[in-house]
């Protein structure tokens, strides 16, 4: 008579090795954890927030969601949040609704705030920000939210980079110049302009016009230059004591943007950037820091999710804030005329097969068609029904 070997009980431990092999996860069974525990409140979790809570990117959390609801840890019904199953297995392996969140719940882990008293600053900027030119995917650009504009701007101002400053800005999609110069004027008051300039470089003229004209209509002053960073900065645009950057989330696109920004550095020592990075792969966040310190930078701080995106979904709508200090010795790994891979799509290359959710039409878009982005195919349209809608397919 054949003897039943019992089955071992679940435990937190066995279900993240089994769910990280079902989804194949680059971060291991860490990752299943880190989706358990921003659930471990019994709050119900729409899908984004669960990305932005567990420091994962969107796609990766959705299918730990569906392997979690399939092994009956999550109900699967509505937003996401643990079973009874899920809870019983939580209040054994974590302390259950005895874990609370540690996070302090008015900067959510910033270490930054936004300030009371200043709705009406929001409110501008947000304003503003309607109107800005569309992404541009092919540049790796993501357009901040508001609220993070002005934080950013602001925690820059307090930690001493802007005031009595020459800020150089690699890349503007996200409206720093415009939130640095409000943010200013309103917080420290109209004659502190003229203790700072701003300049901003970037390789899309839609941004840099747009920028003129906010500026413009707020009676603010701002230099922009058009440049691709693939070749060296212009030297007649002098010397920065500070610099930040949005760069594309490669490690090319953060050494080539740190690169050329160090070409223009002041070399006394006080000079400091800031530098958002994507919330990656550890071995490609350790490359990036790699290079930061090979390059002479020292990271002063580094605030994961302190930014929020409105696009940017594979990294959980959200990255990481590096506050930088530039030693004496500073120096650009990069130098000359770039000619590698940049950005993310860089090292895809190749098209994806999108269908017209109306009428079925087929369209590949992609390098080498005549429409390169998903963002251009909508704008578009379908040439058969003009419908916008497309789903990826193959």
């Amino acid at each position: 008579m054949a003897i039943s070997t019992p089955k071992a009980p679940l435990t937190l431990r066995n279900l993240s090795e089994q769910v990280a092999v079902a989804c194949q996860l680059m971060e291991g069974p860490q990752g299943v954890i880190q989706v358990l525990l921003a659930l471990v409140n019994g709050e119900k979790v729409p899908t984004k927030d669960l990305a932005r809570k567990s420091r994962l990117p969107l796609p990766v959390v959705a299918a730990i969601k569906n392997e979690l609801q399939k092994r009956g840890v999550l109900r699967v019904d509505g937003p996401a949040t643990l079973s009874d199953m899920g809870r019983s297995l939580m209040q054994r392996s974590w302390g259950g609704s005895r874990f609370q969140e540690t996070l302090c719940p008015v900067c959510k882990g910033r270490g930054h705030r936004w300030p009371p008293g200043f709705p009406e600053l929001l409110n501008k900027l947000t304003n503003y920000c309607r109107n800005r030119p569309r992404v541009d995917v092919r540049l790796d650009q993501s357009q901040a939210e508001p609220e993070t504009s002005l934080l950013r701007a602001s925690y820059m101002v307090a930690r001493g980079g802007v005031l009595g400053k020459r800020v150089l800005l690699l890349g503007d999609d996200d409206l720093i110049s415009l939130s640095l110069l409000l943010w200013v004027r309103e917080s420290v008051g109209p004659d502190a302009l003229k203790e700072f300039s701003v300049v901003v470089v970037d390789v899309d003229e839609r941004y840099l016009e747009f920028i003129q004209e906010m500026c413009s209509r707020e009676n603010l002053t701002v230099q922009t230059v058009h440049h691709d960073l693939r070749t060296p900065l212009p030297r007649n645009l002098g010397s920065f004591d500070t610099f930040a950057t949005d760069p594309p989330y490669t490690v090319a696109g953060c050494r080539l943007f740190v690169s050329r920004a160090l070409e223009r550095m002041t070399k006394d020592g006080t000079g400091m950037g800031f530098l958002c990075f994507g919330q990656s792969r550890s071995d490609l966040l350790a490359e990036v820091q790699k290079s930061l310190c090979g390059m002479g930078l020292v990271v002063q701080e580094m605030i994961p999710m302190f930014n929020r995106y409105l696009g940017c979904s594979v990294l959980a709508n959200s990255s990481a804030l590096f506050h930088l200090s530039v030693s004496t010795d500073a120096a650009p790994l990069i130098r000359d005329v770039y000619e590698g891979s940049l950005y993310t799509r860089d090292s895809k290359g190749k098209a994806k097969k999108y269908h017209c959710m109306k009428c079925k039409g087929e369209y590949e878009v992609g390098p080498g068609h005549p429409i390169q982005t998903i963002e251009a195919l909508k704008e578009h349209g379908c040439s058969s029904c003009g419908g916008r809608k497309f789903k990826a397919y193959g």
